[in-house]
């Protein structure tokens, strides 16, 4: 394939990659857990209502306006998604230390959804709540997922603590598109700048 035509199909997924992640981190759901700086689970007792749980977290429209936007980096179908950026960073002729930083964040984000969650016994991970969330309620409906949602929504008290895990992990991944972004633009200046006539 023809080196210009190569680089020129880089720049358009450069460009795609910050346009929308400049969509989803403007978000409302970020604009609500950055202003709020908090998310969190109160588990309390009364001698006549008994054990009762409540979650304080962004409201459903936010959350789901954001995934629908963000899935696009996590599905490998879509030209913007992580996995496919992996591979034009690594392939193209992009600054080394550019391309080490792309990599890496995208390895820490890895490493951070292999996480074990912390719910005694249930031997999951943030990739499987989060993966749970977005493809059993959120953005798709992938049978197992559904059925896993719906025998976590049957757990008392405990789907309140998986929503709190879906939203950090969430905020995992956005926190790891805003630096990628970053590098994604500042990439995009520097191909721009050097293929600008001398």
């Amino acid at each position: 394939m023809d080196s210009e035509v190569t680089k020129t199909a880089f720049q358009r997924q450069l460009s795609l990659f910050s346009e929308k992640a400049r969509e989803v981190l403007g978000s409302r759901f970020v604009k609500t857990v950055t202003d709020r700086g908090s998310i969190s689970y109160t588990l309390d007792f009364d001698r006549e209502r008994g054990l009762r749980s409540a979650v304080d977290i962004p409201d459903h429209e936010s959350i789901q306006s954001c995934v629908l936007s963000l899935r696009m980096f996590l599905q490998p179908r879509d030209c913007i998604a992580f996995d496919k950026m992996r591979l034009a960073f690594e392939g193209h002729g992009v600054d080394p230390e550019a391309r080490r930083a792309f990599l890496t964040s995208l390895d820490n984000l890895d490493h951070a959804l292999a996480e074990p969650v912390s719910m005694g016994g249930l031997g999951l991970t943030r990739r499987t709540v989060l993966d749970t969330f977005l493809y059993g309620h959120l953005a798709h409906i992938n049978e197992d997922k559904v059925a896993r949602m719906q025998k976590w929504r049957s757990i008392p008290h405990a789907f309140g603590l998986l929503e709190i895990e879906f939203v950090a992990a969430l905020s995992n991944v956005l926190s790891c598109l805003a630096f990628l972004a970053k590098i994604a633009e500042n990439t995009l200046r520097t191909i721009q700048v050097e293929g600008a006539p001398k």
